[in-house]
């Protein structure tokens, strides 16, 4: 499926006329530059995982930095120290590293996980993020 960008800000959508605030993003780097190096590290271990699994958009607006395959499926916002990283799946999960977890609708659940360090990103993330991308794919 297809995104929807709107013609004013040309921001990427799941639905043809999704309402939104009409002004344009960021860019990633601006957004990072405002934050820690480590923030940048922890950016690019998420994305090049992501970038081995196919393709998706990336968006940076004001509160974070989203990822969107048909849907904002994972979003990276900034904490204190490091990033909260929210991950959208088909279902409940218990993992230790799972700060919170939020229903969000029937079948879909937000998972979120505050990482300080890109190392924090091992296996057991990867996998989730990779749940991810797969339960997004449309």
């Amino acid at each position: 499926m297809a995104l929807w960008r709107c013609p004013e800000c040309d921001r990427p959508f799941g639905r043809r006329n999704q309402g939104h605030l009409c002004r344009p993003g960021r860019t990633v780097e601006e957004f990072l530059d405002d934050y820690d190096p480590e923030d940048r590290a922890i950016f690019e271990a998420v994305r090049d995982n992501l970038d081995e699994l196919g393709d998706v958009e990336v968006e940076a607006v004001d509160v974070g930095i989203f990822f969107i395959r048909r849907t904002k499926f994972i979003e990276l916002r900034p904490r204190r120290r490091g990033l909260r990283m929210t991950v959208k799946i088909g279902r409940d999960a218990d993992e230790p590293f799972i700060a919170r977890s939020v229903r969000i609708s029937a079948g879909r659940w937000a998972h979120l996980i505050d990482l300080e360090t890109a190392d924090a990103i091992d296996d057991d993330i990867r996998g989730l993020i990779a749940e991810a991308f797969a339960d997004d794919g449309g």
